[in-house]
Parts: C-alpha cells; structure tokens; sequence
C-alpha cells in the first residue's frame, strides 16, 4: 500500500517502487478520479537540434522536416534497443527516459555513447543532455507524452537546457551523470549549470572518439 493524498474530487496513491492500484471510498453522490503514482529513479536524455533556425532557412520546410523526422527514427531506435523510450517529442527535440529498474546501466552507457557518435556524424547536429534522479510517474506536470512524468530531476534537465551556455553538437552529462559513469570515461568540463532552487551543477562533455570502457577510438 501506498500514502494516499485527497484534494477535492481526485485521490492520489503514492507507491516506491512498486505500483499497485487501491480503490478509494468516495461519499455518497461525489465522483473521484484516483491516480496511482510510481517514483522511480530514471536516467532523462533531452536532445535538440543545433541551429533549428539556421538549417531550416538553408534546406527549406520540406528538407528540414525529412531530416528532423530521420533523425528522431535514429535516436528513438538506439533507445529502444537499450530498454529506453521517447516519452515526448517537442518540436526539435525529445525526451527520453530509461527506467533504472529495468534498464540495465552498461545498456544505458551503451546508448549514450551511440548517441555521442551520431552528435558528430549526423547530418542534423544536435545536443543531448543526460541527467539522473528520481521521477514520479502518473502526477502529470512537467512532461505529459507517452507517460505524465515531474519531479525536481526532470525540472532541473528543462531549465539546463536553456543555461548551459555550450551549444556545440555532443552529449552532454550533468555532475550527477557523470558520477555514475565508468571512471575510465573521458570527458571535458563543459560549463557550471547554477540554477535558483535547484543545487548547482557542473556539466561535462564527452570527448570526441571516447570508447565506452575509456580510452579513445
């Protein structure tokens, strides 16, 4: 069983980690909506294409939406393929997340390395960010595709996306990111990420041919 909060006519249930779904006893002629939340921790990837505006004037509408729509297939089957999914598309970009209880982490770092080798090669350049933390699944909020996700981790990747001054192609790791990475991983100090409410950060890049077991390509 979970902790149960009551706000008017909706309950919600709280489950870590497990979800299991109780029903509500409502009053007498009151209808109540119950929606079950799972937090869970998760690995959070937002990525966007560099230069939107720029690529669009030079290819032109029809171009642009041929290559944003390529490119989206290509990352979206690298995170299929390591047990992730693209929760959302927003208009350029995605969010991606991976489920640390089902995903496995040398299936994650697997992934991000394969999405580092396209930031470099791929014809639409783009940026990804990764970050970690706990999310809450179900309470709707900051990201409502494939499933409602919020959570201060989720909120905290959004607002990194717009202050890390870096803007160059490459993927990207947050200080708590990268603490989970291999530490023969190498990688550059890409900038300090100090955000209002949220603890300060400093992100890192991972270095151009960088192997997934270190060293270089």
């Amino acid at each position: 069983m979970g902790s149960e909060m009551c706000i008017r006519d909706r309950a919600w249930i709280f489950h870590a980690p497990a979800m299991v779904v109780s029903p509500k006893r409502s009053q007498p002629g009151i209808r109540t909506t119950i929606t079950s939340v799972t937090a869970t921790h998760c690995w959070l990837l937002l990525a966007d294409v560099v230069g939107s505006t720029q690529l669009l004037e030079s290819v032109g509408p029809k171009e642009y939406a041929t290559r944003l729509s390529q490119w989206m297939a290509e990352l979206d089957a690298v995170i299929r393929s390591s047990a992730g999914f693209v929760n959302e598309r927003l208009g350029d970009g995605l969010l991606a997340v991976w489920d640390a209880g089902k995903a496995e982490p040398d299936q994650v770092i697997s992934a991000i390395h394969e999405i580092h080798a396209l930031s470099h090669t791929h014809p639409t350049p783009f940026r990804a960010l990764l970050h970690s933390g706990e999310i809450l699944f179900g309470a709707g909020g900051y990201s409502s595709g494939l499933e409602n996700l919020t959570g201060p981790a989720l909120n905290f990747l959004f607002k990194s996306e717009r202050a890390l001054p870096e803007r160059s192609p490459g993927l990207y790791l947050s200080e708590t990111a990268r603490e989970q990475q291999p530490p023969q991983t190498h990688l550059e100090h890409a900038g300090l990420v100090n955000i209002p409410g949220f603890s300060a950060e400093h992100f890192y890049r991972l270095e151009m041919g960088a192997k997934k077991g270190g060293g270089t390509e």
